[in-house]
């Protein structure tokens, strides 16, 4: 059992450990150790650019209606890295359209691909970043 926040965490690192061709952890690069290149928010502090790219997610909003506490989620993600546009496939084939199940916040859920940012570049961190927005739809418990 898990909050939205955390069933998506689940996905990404679990794919983020897989270092086949095309998973997430070959597109990392950071297989090892948790958190396997994924973070909440924020790219941390001292990440190797030159080496490894990294995924960072947050929910950045919600709205509701009625009836009965229908609510959308939007999940933000952010590839950060020279393959930014590799990663956020790759997130793609992961989330949209996933059924999340056993999430202890939400029900039922779907989430969908909503949006995908504009290409930017951060001049402090000297490195290319795109952020997706994903949609979940659900009813809040």
């Amino acid at each position: 059992m898990a909050t939205l926040k955390e069933a998506i965490y689940e996905i990404l690192e679990t794919d983020a450990k897989d270092g086949s061709a095309g998973a997430l952890g070959s597109l990392i690069g950071m297989t090892g150790s948790a958190p396997y290149g994924v973070y909440f928010r924020n790219p941390p502090e001292g990440v190797d650019f030159g080496t490894y790219s990294i995924l960072t997610y947050y929910i950045s909003s919600m709205s509701g209606r009625a009836p009965a506490g229908l609510r959308e989620v939007y999940v933000n993600l952010t590839a950060w890295g020279d393959n930014y546009e590799q990663i956020l496939e790759r997130v793609y084939e992961l989330l949209h359209e996933a059924q999340l199940t056993g999430v202890t916040d939400y029900a039922p859920l779907l989430l969908v691909w909503d949006y995908g940012g504009p290409e930017l570049f951060d001049e402090d961190l000297r490195i290319y970043y795109q952020q997706h927005r994903y949609l979940a739809k659900a009813v809040k418990l």
